[in-house]
C-alpha cells in the first residue's frame, strides 16, 4: 500500500512540474496567430479563426492565467502579453516561444524514433529558421554587447570581422559608438542578410556581404578583430579546426578572436547547455557544444591561447571567449 501511495505522489509531482508548460503554450499561440494584437485593437478575435471552440478554450485558459482581462463583452491582452508577445511591439521576444515550440521541443520529440533507427536525424532548414534564430540570438547580444565592446576596445581593433553576423545586432551598435572603425558582417543566409542591410544602411563603416567563410578570402585583407558568435555548432568538431585555419589567414598576427558560445560541461548552466546539446545532436547538420578544452585546443591550432574565458548568462552557460 505504502508503495502504491508513493507512486501517485510522484505521479503528481510530474504533473505539477508540467503546469509551467501552459503560459508557455499559451503565450506562443497568442504570439504565432496574432491573436494579442487583434484583441488589443478590438477585443475579439475575427471570423477568421474557423474553430471557434478551440478559440473560447484558448480565450479561457487566458483568462485563467491572467494573460487576458475581460471588460464587459470584450477580451483584452494583459500589459505583460501586449508588451512582449504582441507583433507590433518593439520590444516583442514572442520569437524564442515560436522557436523553442516549433523547432526544439520538436526535435527532441523525435529523439525515440531516431534512437530506435526508425527515422534519420532531421535537418535544420537555415532557409525556414533563419530569421527567427537570428531574432533569438539578439537577446544573447543585448546581455554580451557590453564585453564584446570591451574586447574590441582592449585589442584597439580598427577593422572588425563579424562572422555569422545575423540581422547585425552587434555590427549596428560597435559602429554607431565607433564610426571611424570598419566592420564587415557575412552571413550565409539570403534573408539574414537582407535584414542585415537594412538594420545598417545608414552606417557607411559597415558592408555586410552574403558569403561562405570557407570560400571568402576578402581579396587578401586582413582584420584586427573576428568576432564569432553563436556559431560554432553549427561546424562539427573537424570543420572547427578548418574554420580556425580559415579564420588564421584573414586574422592580424597581433589580432584577436572573440566568441561567444554557450559551453558543454562547464561550470555554469549545464541543464541549458544539456537540453541544448541534445536539440543539436539530433540534426544530422548542427553539432555538439564545444567544451571549454575544445576551445583550447581550437585557439591552438592557429598559435593562439584563450586569454578569457567569463560567464555572460550563467543559467544558460553562455560564455565570452578571448583567443589571441
Amino acid at each position: 500500500m505504502v508503495r502504491q501511495w508513493k507512486r501517485v505522489w510522484e505521479a503528481r509531482k510530474w504533473m505539477k512540474q508540467n503546469e509551467g508548460f501552459l503560459p508557455t503554450w499559451h503565450a506562443y499561440l497568442g504570439y504565432r496567430l496574432n491573436f494579442f494584437d487583434e484583441l488589443q485593437q478590438n477585443g475579439t478575435v475575427g471570423a477568421h479563426v474557423k474553430d471557434r471552440e478551440l478559440l473560447e478554450n484558448w480565450i479561457q485558459t487566458g483568462l485563467i492565467l491572467g494573460h487576458l482581462k475581460k471588460k464587459g463583452d470584450k477580451v483584452y491582452p494583459s500589459s505583460q502579453m501586449k508588451q512582449y508577445f504582441s507583433k507590433s511591439s518593439d520590444v516583442a521576444i514572442g520569437d524564442l516561444l515560436v522557436e523553442m515550440m516549433e523547432l526544439h521541443i520538436p526535435s527532441l520529440m523525435d529523439y525515440a524514433p531516431v534512437l530506435k533507427g526508425e527515422t534519420p536525424r532531421r535537418t535544420f532548414d537555415g532557409d525556414e529558421h533563419g530569421t527567427a534564430v537570428a531574432t533569438t540570438s539578439s537577446f544573447i547580444e543585448q546581455i554580451s554587447y557590453r564585453a564584446v565592446k570591451k574586447v574590441v576596445s582592449e585589442i584597439g581593433c580598427e577593422t572588425i570581422l563579424d562572422i555569422g553576423c545575423g540581422n547585425a545586432g552587434y555590427i549596428r551598435r560597435l559602429a554607431e559608438e565607433f564610426p571611424h572603425k570598419e566592420f564587415v558582417g557575412i552571413d550565409l543566409n539570403k534573408a539574414v542578410v537582407e535584414d542585415a542591410k537594412r538594420n545598417t544602411k545608414d552606417l557607411s563603416n559597415v558592408r555586410i556581404e552574403q558569403q561562405d567563410l570557407r570560400e571568402w578570402d576578402n581579396e587578401g585583407k586582413t582584420f584586427k578583430c573576428i568576432m564569432m558568435h553563436n556559431l560554432l555548432h553549427y561546424f562539427s568538431p573537424v570543420e572547427r579546426m578548418e574554420l580556425m585555419k580559415n579564420i588564421e589567414g584573414l586574422l592580424d598576427k597581433d589580432g584577436g578572436i572573440s566568441l561567444i558560445t554557450p559551453l558543454y560541461l562547464s561550470e555554469h548552466g549545464q541543464e541549458f547547455s544539456a537540453a541544448f546539446n541534445n536539440f543539436l545532436s539530433v540534426h544530422e547538420n548542427l553539432h555538439r557544444l564545444p567544451t571549454a578544452e575544445d576551445v583550447e585546443v581550437l585557439a591552438a591550432a592557429i598559435g593562439r591561447k584563450v586569454t578569457s574565458l567569463k560567464p555572460i548568462v550563467k543559467e544558460g552557460g553562455w560564455y565570452s571567449i578571448v583567443i589571441k
